[in-house]
């Protein structure tokens, strides 16, 4: 939980992706997040979080 609120409170913008693996428009949605983290590079942070192992983070 720290490294995730140091990674957010880092200056620098942070999309997060809240997902879970039994869901397909998240599914669909993950090509569409590597191509925005391959275009911002090093300006943003993208990250994804699994709703189901961190439910602490996404609540």
């Amino acid at each position: 939980m720290n490294d995730f609120n140091d990674l957010i409170n880092s200056g620098k913008p942070t999309l997060v992706d809240f997902f879970a693996t039994w869901c397909g428009p998240c599914k669909m949605q993950s090509p569409i997040l590597e191509q925005v983290k391959n275009r911002v590079g090093d300006e943003a942070n993208v990250v994804k979080v699994d709703i189901d192992q961190y439910r602490d983070i996404a609540h």
